[in-house]
């Protein structure tokens, strides 16, 4: 059973390393102070999400494609709005206003939930490491726990990362410019992917 959870560990933090769009938002909110609600919020967000697989699994239920590629659209155009609204042109040089707590944590929990993907990846990921003789309760538990410390500390790594090295020239242009950029393909991706998918069902 260890060498289950060591493999899930391992696997997990191979996948969160990669930047995405919760990554991207971090490094965003980092300019403005430690981002430690938009951390709280993407880690939340993809517990409830992991949450929700896992109960799919246990229910053996099966996924409505037209709901996730609704929820795939709507996701894409949210990107694309955080895109449009954190790009560098509207505040000029000007240095961002600094965002609440409380604003910082819900816009962390929308982007997270509206990435429907993540569920059809946990149905996919998660059962390799289920143990049909083991309680379904207790690995549940535990991969939540590992994906959730997992899935801190690398926001957390990302959100210093980007908080320290703001004051590098070279680095401030790539923070400025670099996520609104990611944010934006990302949701143009999303979007065009889940109106292609839905018009050739």
């Amino acid at each position: 059973m260890s060498e289950q959870y060591m493999a899930f560990a391992g696997a997990i933090f191979l996948l969160m390393v990669s930047p995405g769009p919760m990554v991207t938002q971090v490094m965003l909110d980092a300019r403005r102070g430690w981002p430690w609600a938009t951390v709280l919020g993407g880690v939340l967000s993809a517990q409830c999400l992991l949450a929700l697989a896992l109960w799919m699994l246990h229910w053996a239920w099966q996924v409505q494609p037209q709901l996730l590629l609704g929820v795939q659209i709507v996701g894409g155009g949210y990107l694309l709005w955080l895109g449009w609204r954190s790009w560098p042109a509207w505040s000029a040089d000007v240095e961002p206003a600094p965002a609440s707590s409380a604003r910082g944590f819900w816009r962390a929990m929308a982007l997270g939930l509206s990435n429907p993907k993540d569920i059809v990846f946990f149905l996919a990921f998660l059962p390799g490491f289920l143990q049909t003789d083991a309680p379904f309760a207790w690995q549940a538990f535990w991969l939540m726990a590992i994906w959730g410390v997992i899935d801190a500390s690398v926001l957390s790594a990302y959100g210093v990362l980007a908080h320290r090295l703001q004051h590098w020239p070279l680095m401030r242009g790539l923070l400025r410019w670099g996520p609104p950029l990611a944010l934006l393909s990302l949701g143009a991706l999303a979007l065009l992917g889940g109106l292609r998918d839905g018009l050739s069902a």
